[in-house]
């Protein structure tokens, strides 16, 4: 007995020595990367935007150069939530350093501008955290712009974080998983957490830092932030290398792992990052980093909050991915066009070089009601609108969005999806992206599409006719039939002797669409011998058992686990835990 204990302390201890020196490891990079941050925007010659006013005050640096940027900054109105955050955050962090009368006119802008709050998510979280800050560096305040007292500000804007936070840890995130947004929600949490002087906000920032941040590690994989998005858009989508969004340089800084262009980021949070006092848990760093084991990661997401044209406010979107060391494939079930006009239901990202390592299929569908259930504006006057704003939303060839017309069963590394476009909608037609730097990609006599990317290997069975566009940098798979679909599974060489082994197995895969155009039922049993078949509008089954999306928990995967409507999360990774309850506001760490 007294040698098994002994040999039982010997390995925990190994265990407790080697995450120590790994989060050494981790604490040495991390500073690495926010100092290249920073440097790279202190050392530019002029004051441009407020995040090269941080750097340079941070480093000492140009402070005459940075005071007058914010004097010009703060000379004219401007009405941007973006900015009625960035300005208090700035002030706070680096008042000690502006001179009195700088001070005092930022005082008197926030209390005068007429800051507009905007209507989407981010744009709420943005507004208020700034004008709590605000409110609370300025207590004496009885009018601001709005008519209302610091009080009454300060009551509004915690109202509607707690409200937020409710919401996000019992029917999921608007804005789930957005590589444009999730930076944006980090970046609001993050001024809350630094300079807040209520200790009760400062630790439900902290909670939703560590519960955002956590739903961000499951989806990462070398850089790239996999699976399904809300809010993507068009310029980004196709790219998993030097992606612009403000999500990529926040992953870049907590996680590693990846390569950044900082000429072409949106650095902007990511600087906040850099400065804050907010430290990663270093149980998260490495769930963003440990691809040792594929795994199956389940999210319950919603859609964004609509007003018009639907029986309640929310719909559940379940996401599913299957995440491997070389490939991760994830999709949305849900009607996805109610979730936002720049969502992203599905795609395979694999890891590569190349700056597109991705293939998907879409439908470029577009309609003024689906808009109107988010935007104010009358729903006749809203299209003309939306395309002097955003032209390429009604376009043919977008490679964003959702359909209500696009279902889709997924069990690990293989993926039916089935379309069933009506009569009268604009385009009867399905869109694919295959990325130009593919090493094969093969039209098949058996009428797969067989593709090589060094060692991953992808089939793709279209159900109809199709012919191929090239682009600047991709193939366009174009197929222009109201009912469609394909077959998609990915695997690697780890698994097969050959591409050529490969492409015989997906060959002899059982796959059944007969009368598909009256039936629109797909059968497909996968090489690892699991049987998929969905119906349009009917049960999805995995080896004929129906698959009940509404009991899914929350979270489920080996890393992150909350129940359905339990608040708590618990996130774990090996021997460590952290479990964050939003019941008692309350972290656990064991």
């Amino acid at each position: 007995m007294k040698k098994l204990l002994l040999i039982i302390l010997l390995f925990t201890s190994g265990v407790h020595l080697s995450f120590s020196q790994s989060n050494k490891d981790y604490v040495n990079g991390f500073e690495k990367r926010r100092n290249f941050l920073l440097n790279y925007l202190a050392k530019k010659p002029e004051v441009k935007s407020i995040f090269t006013a941080y750097a340079k005050l941070y480093f000492d640096k140009d402070k005459e150069k940075v005071i007058k940027y914010i004097d010009e900054l703060t000379s004219k109105p401007r009405w941007s939530m973006f900015l009625c955050h960035h300005l208090i955050d700035f002030y706070l962090r680096f008042k000690d350093e502006l001179p009195v009368l700088t001070r005092e006119k930022i005082r008197n802008y926030y209390v005068t501008n007429y800051w507009m709050r905007g209507d989407t998510e981010n744009h709420w979280n943005l507004y208020y955290s700034g004008l709590y800050l605000a409110a609370e560096e300025w207590p004496d305040e009885n009018r601001w712009f709005n008519g209302k007292s610091s009080r009454k500000i300060k009551e509004e804007s915690l109202e509607w974080f707690n409200r937020w936070m409710e919401t996000t840890v019992t029917i999921g995130q608007g804005e789930y998983d957005s590589p444009n947004y999730t930076g944006v929600h980090i970046g609001a949490l993050l001024s809350l957490y630094d300079l807040a002087k209520s200790p009760e906000v400062r630790l439900k920032a902290k909670m939703m830092l560590d519960y955002i941040l956590a739903d961000y590690a499951v989806d990462y994989l070398k850089g790239m932030y996999t699976g399904g998005h809300s809010r993507e858009t068009y310029y980004q989508v196709t790219y998993t290398k030097n992606h612009n969004g403000t999500t990529t340089p926040v992953g870049f800084l907590y996680f590693g792992e990846a390569d950044i262009n900082p000429d072409i980021s949106q650095l902007g949070f990511s600087i906040i990052a850099a400065i804050s006092s907010y430290r990663l848990p270093f149980i998260i760093y490495k769930i963003a980093t440990d691809r040792g084991e594929p795994y199956e990661n389940i999210e319950v997401h919603r859609t964004r909050e609509r007003f018009r044209y639907c029986g309640s406010p929310f719909e559940r979107i379940y996401k599913y991915s299957y995440m491997t060391k070389d490939y991760c494939l994830c999709s949305t079930q849900g009607n996805t066009s109610t979730v936002e006009t720049e969502i992203h239901s599905w795609d395979l990202s694999y890891v590569s070089s190349e700056p597109h390592s991705t293939i998907f299929f879409m439908h470029p569908y577009y309609s003024y009601k689906d808009l109107s259930r988010f935007f104010p504006e009358l729903p006749r006057l809203l299209l003309p609108q939306i395309n002097r704003v955003r032209p390429y939303m009604t376009g043919a060839d977008r490679w964003n969005g959702g359909s209500p017309y696009e279902q889709m069963i997924q069990y690990k590394n293989a993926i039916i999806v089935i379309y069933n476009i009506p009569d009268d909608d604009h385009f009867p037609l399905i869109n694919g992206f295959f990325p130009e730097s593919l090493d094969e990609k093969i039209d098949d006599r058996s009428g797969w599409v067989f593709c090589r990317e060094k060692n991953i290997y992808i089939a793709v069975k279209p159900i109809k006719p199709y012919f191929w566009e090239e682009g600047e940098y991709f193939y366009r798979f174009r197929s222009f039939y109201r009912k469609n679909g394909i077959i998609m599974e990915v695997d690697t060489q780890d698994n097969y002797h050959s591409f050529d082994d490969f492409k015989n197995q997906i060959r002899s895969n059982y796959l059944n669409y007969k009368n598909f155009d009256t039936k629109m039922r797909v059968e497909y049993r996968s090489s690892s011998g699991n049987l998929l078949s969905i119906t349009y509008n009917g049960g999805h089954y995995l080896n004929k058992k129906r698959i009940n999306y509404e009991c899914w928990d929350t979270f489920n995967s080996p890393y992150l686990k909350c129940k359905k409507g339990s608040k708590i999360l618990e996130i774990k990774y090996k021997n460590i835990k952290e479990i964050l309850d939003f019941n008692k506001f309350k972290i656990t760490e064991k």
